[in-house]
């Protein structure tokens, strides 16, 4: 007690980052409900996400929970957080994900740790805080 009493700012800062800590664990457990981006032109079948042969994603598509599974064309960034991209006959390489018969063009991101996805909250805050 008595080091408490002489370190107040160090007590306060221990408490306050396991406090946090523990929040954002609890909040990655809990939400395991399949979030998909807004696109019209998607097949979902249970908690996999398709896009089919002859079709284009425009814009960015993030997959949450689920698996992805690409047959037509995305025109922009995957992310795919806590899932797994499924075999369509395709292949990963550095700049982005490219299929036999699907392909992404942009950047593909899989998050599947806590600390990869705290990461990836921390940017996509500080995108829509400083985005003009």
């Amino acid at each position: 007690m008595r080091w408490f009493k002489v370190h107040p700012v160090l007590t306060a800062a221990a408490i306050f980052f396991i406090l946090m800590f523990g929040g954002i664990v609890s909040a990655w457990q809990q939400d395991n409900k399949l979030v998909v981006s807004k696109q019209d032109n998607l097949v979902i079948k249970g908690d996999t996400v398709i896009v089919p042969e002859g079709v284009t994603v425009d814009g960015d598509l993030v997959v949450k929970n689920g698996n992805l599974i690409i047959h037509g064309t995305v025109d922009g960034n995957v992310t795919l957080i806590n899932g797994k991209l499924l075999p369509g006959d395709s292949t990963i390489d550095g700049e982005g994900l490219m299929a036999s018969v699907g392909e992404v063009n942009g950047k593909f991101e899989k998050v599947d740790e806590i600390f990869e996805w705290i990461w990836y909250s921390i940017k996509g805050l500080f995108k829509s805080v400083f985005a003009y």
